[in-house]
């Protein structure tokens, strides 16, 4: 043997020494980093110094993160392969005298590495002489090292960080870390550390020594699950995918397979069953199936819509409300992770599932289902379902039973539409402003889902729009009657909806004011009758009614400011407006128009000065009740509320208004070459005025004053009356009326004459006489063509002037004079 191989052997014995024996953590670094330049002898080797560093160093003696700063200073060594250093070294650290034994010298050096290293391979399982790289050395060593650290009790991982840096991006040693350090590491620091000493927990020495044994790390590592399955999410993803993935053998496959749909479920509530299921599918998704083939990942989609629907329909009834919408929730999302095209969906025949007492029995009684098939098309089917449900449920409580329910034929065709309403109309059980357009689209999504005929749908969207008429949204039926988004109606059954809001609110309304109450709502009407009689498709009657209706709005708003009674303390209301003043039949429904603004005149002493208001009123209620005359005659009603308007002046003592008025239909029947015969009582009224204050008390009714306006009255009365024998044209009845007219013009004239005659002034008396003779000549002239008609008629003037003085004229016709 040569002095090299002593030396080798030397040096290897030394170091075996030192580790041994050493207590100074610093003077063994000193001593390694001495010889850790000289590491490519026969048995002063790298490998050799860990098998020491191995046996020989205890986690008592040196901390993980010292004995990392040991492997780093020998894997910085640079060999120098200088023999007489070596030698020296050799002689420096061995200082033991073997004589001239140098056979025993070798013999111990290597009886001492083979037993090192058998008892590493019988305590670790593990060999590190005869491996090839420092990479697969090193890994040896920190597996062993790790192992031993375990067994003396430790199991915080993180000490060993230090010197799992010197292997990182190394290949086996980062599957052996990510699949089985890292997974304890987390359910030692999120669960092991916390449970009572008697309580059976996964230790770091029992995960070290069971590595090779898939079934006690797996059953171990997710035992904590069954009494927290809230932990699932994150157990999945740092401990169960690694684990199961690092592994990745087919009996590890199934084992996690079989946890997923039976082990993990047991005496857990269906809804942590499934939402624990939901957290695994997901979590496999994200981990793009990499931990399973694609045989193994459809068995697992198809098991879990077997579980899906098997659980809710076994243990469905049973849970909360917030259960099962977070449930719906979860499905929909993890399923969404699978579905990789958004093409349009074809549903399947649905089929009902048959009923079954257990999981098992479930899949094997259902497994041609189509619901269960883990197809693209049918994961979209299915992911809509629960999507469909989880909007819905809230609303009217639309469940995953009661949606197969609807699809499959279970129930009676009739009882099933019938059901299939009420669900659809409870949707718009809360409805308001606030929600209206969430409900809609609720409304609309059932409907669409579970109602296939269109004349059903549309029944089910008069019912609705009905229900957004009786909460007064106008504001949205307008929206969607110029959109048509929502309501899928013909637009004349949308007309004949709001038309009998209309009716419902007008009739109701107590008093004539369209911003609030009843006639507030029949007046937003109006608008959305607007947006129908825009549309093509609305029929000319509906048009029509729809333009009279609103000139009947326009007429009530005309009329909130005067106070009108149909009866004693009974005021008018716009349902009375209809049934009393259309000319039709009735105690009071023959009345016209006209008749409404008498009452107007009547309560309202003033309102002839309205003449304007009062014609509109009229006019737009004669277009509503569509009412003609026999007259025929386009002014007909223009000159029934002006004579009314001269009458009611008359009464309030305003003759020279009424005066005035007269000429104003002088002037309009001579343009027009009217007939004025149906209002020569009004002419003859005013040529009958006598004013009250002429005969008060305090006047004296001789004096110039009164004698004055009397005259200027009288001749105004005059000239009324020649203009309406003027205008009066011939017929069976005017001859009879032109005669009482000619008489009162005889009387207006005599008494202008007997006033003339009173005169003291002769000046004025005698130009007056002048005006007088002149104007009596002309009209004597017109008086005697009529006389000499009037001779000639049988008709019974005499009486018609009975009836006129009774007729409740007062002092506008001096009937009561004589009182």
């Amino acid at each position: 043997m040569d002095s090299i191989q002593i030396a080798d052997c030397k040096v290897i014995l030394a170091v075996a020494q030192r580790v041994a024996e050493e207590v100074n953590v610093g003077e063994l670094m000193r001593f390694i980093e001495r010889i850790s330049g000289h590491l490519n002898y026969e048995k002063t080797t790298f490998p050799n110094v860990l098998v020491l560093l191995t046996v020989l160093l205890s986690p008592i003696k040196v901390t993980m993160s010292q004995l990392a700063m040991i492997i780093e200073t020998l894997l910085e060594r640079d060999n120098k392969d200088n023999i007489q250093e070596f030698l020296e070294l050799a002689d420096w650290a061995f200082k033991e005298s073997w004589g001239d034994d140098i056979d025993l010298l070798e013999k111990t050096a290597s009886d001492m590495l083979v037993s090192y290293s058998l008892q590493i391979k019988e305590l670790y399982g593990i060999e590190m002489v005869g491996t090839v790289s420092v990479h697969q050395i090193l890994f040896q060593f920190i597996k062993a090292k790790v192992d031993e650290y375990g067994r003396y009790g430790n199991d915080d991982v993180s000490e060993c960080e230090p010197l799992f840096h010197h292997l990182a991006g190394y290949g086996p040693f980062q599957e052996w870390y990510s699949g089985l350090i890292k997974p304890f590491e987390y359910y030692w620091t999120s669960y092991g550390r916390y449970q009572e000493e008697d309580n059976e927990v996964l230790t770091l020495d029992k995960a070290i020594r069971h590595e090779r044994d898939f079934h006690y790390l797996f059953n171990a590592l997710v035992e904590p699950l069954k009494n927290q399955p809230k932990m699932t999410s994150d157990w999945m993803k740092k401990i169960i995918i690694p684990l199961v993935s690092h592994y990745s053998t087919q009996d590890a496959r199934r084992t996690f397979i079989e946890w997923i749909f039976k082990d993990n479920t047991a005496n857990v509530k269906p809804i942590s069953k499934l939402t624990s299921m939901n957290t695994i599918i997901t979590q496999l998704n994200n981990n793009n199936n990499s931990l399973v083939d694609v045989d193994d990942f459809n068995e697992i989609l198809k098991l879990y819509l077997a579980s899906i629907f098997f659980d809710i329909m076994q243990y469905g009834d049973s849970m909360s409300s917030m259960d099962i919408v977070n449930l719906y929730d979860f499905i929909t999302e993890a399923l969404a992770g699978f579905i990789t095209s958004q093409s349009d969906i074809i549903e399947p025949s649905f089929e009902p599932f048959q009923d079954a007492s257990s999981f098992d029995i479930f899949v094997k009684l259902n497994s041609r289902n189509p619901l269960l098939q883990p197809t693209l098309v049918n994961l979209r089917v299915v992911q809509r379902m629960f999507l469909i449900c989880s909007k819905l449920y809230p609303i009217n409580k639309l469940t995953i039973q009661k949606y197969l329910l609807y699809k499959t034929d279970r129930e009676e065709e009739g009882d099933k539409d019938k059901t299939k309403a009420l669900q659809a109309l409870t949707i718009m059980n809360t409805l308001d402003s606030n929600n209206a357009e969430n409900l809609l689209e609720a409304f609309n999504l059932f409907v669409e889902t579970f109602v296939s005929s269109r004349s059903a749908k549309q029944d089910l969207c008069k019912l609705v729009v009905e229900r957004f008429l009786y909460e007064n949204l106008f504001d949205f039926l307008e929206k969607d009657i110029t959109a048509a988004s929502y309501f899928q109606l013909d637009t004349d059954d949308y007309y004949e909806l709001v038309n009998d809001k209309f009716w419902y609110s007008f009739n109701s309304a107590v008093n004539l004011n369209e911003k609030k109450g009843k006639l507030y709502e029949a007046n937003e009407c109006l608008l959305l009758f607007d947006r129908l009689s825009n549309r093509s498709d609305l029929s000319a009657a509906n048009k029509n009614q729809i333009m009279k209706v609103k000139h009947l709005m326009k007429a009530v708003a005309l009329m909130k400011n005067f106070k009108i009674m149909v009866s004693m303390n009974v005021p008018i209301t716009p349902s009375l407006v209809v049934s009393n003043f259309g000319g039709g039949t009735g105690d009071f429904s023959h009345n016209t128009p006209v008749d409404l603004v008498s009452l107007i005149l009547e309560y309202n002493p003033k309102s002839y000065l309205a003449f304007e208001k009062l014609y509109k009123i009229v006019n737009y209620l004669v277009i509503f009740f569509a009412t003609t005359t026999d007259e025929g005659s386009a002014t007909y009603y223009f000159n029934k509320v002006k004579s009314a308007c001269i009458e009611s002046a008359l009464i309030d003592d305003n003759f020279n208004y009424a005066y005035k008025q007269c000429l104003i239909l002088f002037s309009h029947y001579q343009k027009d070459q009217q007939n004025l015969n149906d209002i020569w009582l009004t002419f003859y009224q005013v040529g009958k005025y006598i004013s009250p204050r002429w005969f008060e008390d305090d006047v004296d009714q001789h004096s110039t004053t009164v004698e004055m306006e009397k005259l200027s009255v009288w001749k105004k009365q005059r000239e009324v009356l020649s203009k309406a024998l003027k205008f009066m044209q011939p017929s069976e009845s005017s001859m009879d009326n032109s005669r009482v007219i000619l008489s009162q013009w005889r009387r207006v004239n005599d008494q202008i004459e007997e006033s003339y005659a009173n005169y003291l002034y002769l000046d004025q008396i005698t130009a007056m006489e002048v005006n007088q003779r002149n104007l009596s000549k002309q009209l004597n002239t017109i008086a005697n063509e009529f006389i000499g008609e009037a001779s000639n008629s049988t008709s019974q003037a005499g009486e018609k002037i009975s009836n006129l003085l009774v007729s409740g004229l007062g002092w506008a016709i001096g009937a009561n004079r004589s009182k």
